[in-house]
């Protein structure tokens, strides 16, 4: 069966989207003249539009950054289209896990997560998880793996603290990876606003604020680096951030 999403506005005004019958993102506030049961209905048909696309790898709905704004988007992956293979991993993937092309599914406003007392980057991931863990069950497969749809992107358990600058690099830009999977289990794509850490004070699983040039983006820490350097996401991180693909940026509490 496919999926499908719906929507509805409740009693207290508040547009909620399903997907499968699983309420998976509660709007709370309006925002660029959408009210929240215009923005879920909005919503909804991004999704069942991705959802119509049987060849769509629904791995990669995934948080990441569009125009300024943290979103949630699918990213154009698709089962068949594209060759990749990695140093130590025996199987090919017919799949484009650098595409960077995204179908935006929602905004996710500083207003939306003031509504629930987190940040916009948190709030991004859980709305992302919930759509994740409503999927069919068949659906998540990027690896030829039948898996269920508890494949989950992984909660960060703690904040870096602190502020320094850092020697960065990035990757995800079409080069040959040592595995598809990053240290946490996940699986990497690129759009991802995720990052590599061989810093001994951001493990994996930290929240943390990057800076480059006057501009910032709240990430999280799924993978390890090299000693004393962080690798940025490409297509989500070091594209949004303007950054250039080797130099210094500053990371500090999100």
């Amino acid at each position: 069966m496919a999926n499908q999403a719906t929507w509805y506005v409740d009693t207290n005004g508040d547009g909620i989207v399903s997907v499968n019958n699983y309420g998976v993102i509660r709007f709370k506030v309006s925002v660029g003249g959408y009210n929240p049961g215009q923005r879920a209905e909005v919503t909804a048909d991004r999704l069942n539009t991705i959802f119509a696309d049987t060849k769509r790898d629904l791995d990669f709905i995934t948080p990441t950054w569009i125009s300024s704004n943290y979103v949630i988007a699918s990213a154009h992956v698709r089962r068949g289209d594209g060759q990749v293979t990695f140093k130590n991993y025996p199987y090919t993937i017919y799949e484009d896990l650098y595409d960077t092309n995204l179908n935006l599914i929602c905004t996710v406003t500083t207003a939306d997560a003031t509504t629930y007392g987190m940040n916009p980057a948190a709030l991004a991931l859980n709305w992302t998880r919930n759509i994740r863990g409503a999927l069919q069950s068949s659906d998540l497969n990027c690896l030829n793996e039948r898996v269920n749809s508890s494949r989950q992107l992984i909660v960060p358990t703690q904040s870096y603290v602190g502020s320094k600058n850092v020697t960065a690099t990035y990757y995800g830009m079409g080069e040959q990876l040592l595995n598809p999977y990053t240290s946490n289990g996940e699986i990497f794509h690129t759009c991802d606003l995720t990052i590599a850490s061989g810093l001994s004070d951001l493990p994996r699983n930290c929240w943390v604020k990057v800076t480059y040039s006057g501009k910032s983006i709240i990430a999280r820490v799924n993978d390890t680096a090299p000693a004393n350097i962080i690798d940025l996401s490409y297509g989500g991180i070091a594209k949004a951030l303007g950054f250039p693909g080797s130099g210094t940026v500053n990371i500090s509490a999100p």
